[in-house]
């Protein structure tokens, strides 16, 4: 692979950057016109029991298989004020048991090569989402709408970051140059 390659792997890994920070933005600013009362309560309620909470991160995190995702989800949950900072912890150490579930299920071979791919998925949620805000009468269509949109924005931008890093690592030059780097401090902050 040669420059072409180089460029192209940096400039997917770019376009997933941005898709992923604005789909975060809409997500967040989504999140923050529908959080009601009701949507709040539901939260505190969910919540309150901290294996509750746990419970919850590890089955969402399986169920959408990204603990990025639900990580960021859950950010955007305490930025819109819906849940506290304490609630959002127990989520998250649940999204982090749930990753280990979703690598079981990748190991155990339980999806086959015939499923169809997570990215064509949240893409079409992605899409949805945006007709829905885009061409609804009732804002608060327009505001699930947008929820949903970022949402699949959010998976899209994920699979654009690995699918370019992927690449990037395949490429000869850049084997070489880890392969050289002697110092373990180095390798991790790159």
């Amino acid at each position: 692979m040669g420059t072409t390659a180089a460029l192209s792997a940096i400039l997917v890994l770019l376009a997933g950057i941005g898709i992923f920070l604005i789909a975060c933005q809409m997500m967040s600013t989504n999140l923050e016109s529908a959080s009601s009362s009701k949507l709040k309560k539901l939260f505190e309620k969910a919540s309150k029991s901290k294996m509750l909470g746990v419970g919850i991160g590890t089955i969402g995190t399986a169920a959408i298989q990204s603990s990025g995702a639900t990580s960021v989800m859950t950010i955007g949950f305490v930025n819109a004020g819906i849940i506290s900072l304490s609630q959002a912890a127990t989520i998250i150490y649940g999204a982090n048991i749930g990753t280990t579930v979703t690598a079981q299920i990748v190991a155990l071979g339980m999806f086959g090569s015939n499923t169809i791919s997570t990215t064509v998925i949240f893409s079409a949620f992605a899409g949805i989402g945006a007709f829905m805000s885009l061409f609804a009468k009732s804002s608060n269509v327009k505001t699930w709408g947008g929820i949903l949109a970022g949402f699949g924005m959010l998976f899209v931008g994920l699979s654009l970051m690995s699918s370019s890093m992927e690449d990037f690592a395949a490429l000869d030059g850049v084997k070489t140059f880890l392969a050289s780097i002697s110092n373990p401090i180095l390798l991790v902050l790159i």
